[in-house]
């Protein structure tokens, strides 16, 4: 193995070492190609030095074969990773909404309509439900792959967050329509707070402020919307209970 000196980085608050970058590169999978930052660090097996513009995508330094460096960018002394998509609590909301499979072919002003979000809000999320590999370029939901979040990285991404304080408002998760016959009921049951609704609970924060006006114009999208509650927060046998209903819904 080659032996490299660590070298002062501009904008770094500490020399960086080769096996230091080399640790952050393969924890974040080496999908830095295209991350937002103010520095563009290139790494060979000897040489750490900064080129390039503030911003600009990365690029091969012409004088190093394509397989002798690394690619790493900095950000005020912490390594970002932006390449991916950033999903947003409104578009777990519109992919509830794309499960109707007669949803998919009706305009943006629909759609924002049954998710009680803005046009410009709409658009945004089915942009970034394509970029993630969610939904396909005609808006049908790609079950396997929303599936596959769904059931394990939603409630990583959005837990389920339970304030605790009682309100009155509409029945989530196991004590949703859709679920309270499967499940023993017993204590304060998780609710959105709402005029709307008439049960009094533990307040939980939905995905989006628009969820409890949403689920109560459509009682289908509530039934979705619970279900991802308890994927987001419910115990192990509420969870396969909600995959199993939501693959129903999307088959």
């Amino acid at each position: 193995m080659v032996e490299a000196k660590s070298e002062y980085v501009p904008g770094a608050a500490f020399p960086l070492s080769l096996d230091f970058v080399r640790t952050v590169i393969s924890v974040s999978d080496c999908n830095l190609s295209y991350c937002r930052c103010y520095r563009r660090i290139y790494i060979n097996p000897v040489v750490v030095r900064e080129e390039g513009e503030i911003g600009s995508p990365t690029r091969p330094s012409p004088s190093l074969p394509f397989d002798a460096y690394m690619t790493v960018m900095i950000y005020y002394s912490r390594i970002a990773n932006n390449g991916g998509v950033m999903l947003k609590g409104q578009d777990i909301v519109m992919l509830s909404v794309l499960m109707d499979g007669e949803a998919a072919g009706e305009s943006y002003a629909m759609l924002a309509k049954r998710a009680c979000i803005s046009v410009a809000e709409a658009y945004a999320a089915v942009s970034r439900l394509r970029a993630a590999a969610l939904v396909a370029g005609d808006r049908r939901v790609l079950k396997q792959n929303a599936m596959e979040f769904l059931a394990h990285g939603l409630r990583y991404a959005f837990p389920l967050n339970v304030r605790g304080t009682i309100a009155k408002g509409m029945p989530t998760a196991y004590a949703a329509p859709i679920s309270k016959q499967a499940f023993a009921i017993s204590g304060s049951i998780p609710v959105w707070q709402s005029e709307a609704g008439t049960a009094v609970g533990r307040e939980v924060e939905p995905l989006y402020r628009t969820v409890p006006a949403a689920a109560a114009a459509d009682c289908r999208l509530y039934d979705r919307l619970a279900l991802v509650d308890m994927l987001r927060g419910g115990r192990l046998r509420e969870r396969e209970f909600a995959r199993e209903r939501l693959g129903e819904m999307m088959a």
